[in-house]
């Protein structure tokens, strides 16, 4: 049997989740939904689960899902490494039943994307995907303790276009009681340093959280430039060196072109949070890199 899903995603994956016998392997990049989640920790230890999710911003945060409960219940959990993502958004049950497509299981998932799964019962499919599972639990951690170790020493996190989307708010259906009632605002400006040394403010000092802001004059300063690099800082310094360094990414792929043709629109948002995230989109070849920074220590009221 195969049968394609468009709506109402998350309750086909539910169902078939309780009807497992003995085992249940998942490996999905992003997981925030509390009611899968819920149906996993209530199987164990009766149903064998392994689960493997990538170990960015979005999955291993302090107010994100509960991961520790899941190993302490009996389960066996895996990190994917953020250098090499962990893309895949599928599920294999008691060895018969798999689960695959575009559907992160995530909020924004179910209540805003366009998503498919394909629930395809059928032992030989299953097998091959197990065989890819079984790869990845080579490949990836076996998590005993969680850690919040997502970010590296800068608290730079590189995620492809869609990680914003399985992002934002829709993730956090708790409140973040710590800053309730308080004005967020910003403790220094947040900007980007350019040629000569110079630094460019993005977001000035006190501004309002959260905040959004676009910068679109941006363009390659040689001929046959393929790549630009985005140093990102804060301070108040009009020379980028002088500032405190935030994160350090760039932008590869250019097409070899006539210095200033290629056009990049920079918008640098922060959350409520503390996350600031940076996309930079390619004007000239329609593509789009998005880093994420833990800017939490940056933001008055936030503690």
């Amino acid at each position: 049997m195969i049968k394609p899903f468009f709506k109402d995603i998350r309750q086909e994956i539910i169902k078939e989740l309780k009807s497992a016998k003995a085992e249940i392997n998942v490996a999905v990049c992003w997981f925030t939904s509390n009611e899968l989640f819920d149906v996993l920790c209530d199987m164990l230890p009766e149903v064998k689960i392994n689960l493997i999710v990538l170990n960015d911003a979005i999955n291993n945060k302090p107010d994100g899902l509960n991961f520790q409960k899941f190993i302490d219940l009996g389960g066996k959990f895996y990190f994917g490494d953020i250098e090499n993502p962990m893309h895949n958004k599928y599920c294999v049950i008691d060895k018969a039943t798999v689960i695959n497509g575009s559907y992160n299981w995530t909020y924004f998932a179910e209540n805003k994307n366009q998503e498919n799964i394909t629930i395809i019962k059928d032992e030989s499919v299953a097998n091959e995907f197990l065989l890819d599972f079984k790869r990845l639990t080579e490949e990836c951690k076996l998590v005993s303790t969680v850690k919040d170790d997502a970010s590296t020493d800068t608290q730079q996190i590189t995620i492809v276009e869609d990680a914003q989307l399985a992002s934002d708010e829709d993730i956090i259906i708790k409140s973040r009681s710590d800053f309730v009632g308080s004005e967020l605002t910003l403790k220094n400006s947040i900007g980007q340093g350019m040629k000569d040394d110079k630094f460019t403010i993005m977001i000035p000092k006190n501004s309002k959280i959260p905040t959004e802001k676009k910068y679109s004059t941006i363009t390659t300063s040689f001929d046959n430039q393929i790549s630009i690099s985005n140093d990102i800082r804060f301070g108040e310094s009009h020379i980028s060196s002088i500032n405190q360094p935030i994160g350090y990414f760039s932008f590869d792929e250019i097409p070899p072109m006539m210095k200033g043709m290629a056009k990049f629109i920079h918008t640098h948002s922060i959350d409520s949070n503390g996350i600031l995230t940076v996309r930079v989109f390619c004007v000239t070849t329609n593509r789009t890199v998005i880093q994420m920074f833990d800017i939490r220590h940056l933001i008055n009221g936030l503690v």
